[in-house]
């Protein structure tokens, strides 16, 4: 289904190559692909031109923003990510996805405490989040000394399947802290 969807954001794109929100969804499913094939340094590298295009044609785009923001936090590019995220939340501070995703970012850059705040923010604004929401969570939670949340996030995050191997480090890591 992931390969299909980028099929479509490619006919989108084909379509309409001025259409930005198609090139930031064919990102997200390059990214999605890359954890099943584990291919995530290339699949990062062709998503960065993409979120770039996507601002370019639509520079006033949080999840354009948002995405690149990721994106370059991913490939260690830490101040221009942060450039990026800052941009985002200023373009729309108000989208629970948006803070979330920044949220994930922040544990890479290095800033976990305002990750978790980003993370409550993103909770009371989405009180039911899809699953990914506390996956992108438990590592700012956990950086930011709040272990018992750490867990619970990877609790919340597995619930509908297995954890991931990070997952589990997290919440064991955690489990540790409380003793």
């Amino acid at each position: 289904d992931t390969e299909r969807g980028i099929a479509h954001a490619d006919a989108a794109i084909a379509h309409d190559p001025d259409f930005a929100r198609a090139y930031v969804q064919k990102a997200w499913l390059l990214q999605s692909l890359a954890d099943y094939r584990q291919n995530w340094n290339e699949s990062y590298a062709a998503m960065e031109p993409l979120g770039r295009t996507a601002i370019r044609l639509d520079p006033y785009d949080a999840n354009a923003h948002i995405l690149l923001a990721w994106t370059l936090a991913a490939l260690g590019k830490n101040a221009e990510g942060l450039a990026e995220t800052d941009r985002a939340l200023e373009l729309n501070p108000s989208s629970a996805d948006v803070l979330n995703i920044a949220a994930e970012s922040m544990s890479f850059l290095g800033k976990p405490e305002e990750g978790a705040e980003l993370c409550d923010r993103s909770f009371r604004l989405n009180p039911s989040p899809p699953d990914w929401y506390y996956a992108d969570c438990a590592t700012n939670f956990f950086y930011a000394g709040r272990y018992q949340e750490a867990i619970e996030a990877v609790n919340r995050a597995s619930a509908g399947a297995p954890p991931n191997p990070s997952m589990l480090f997290w919440k064991a890591a955690s489990e540790a802290e409380l003793g």
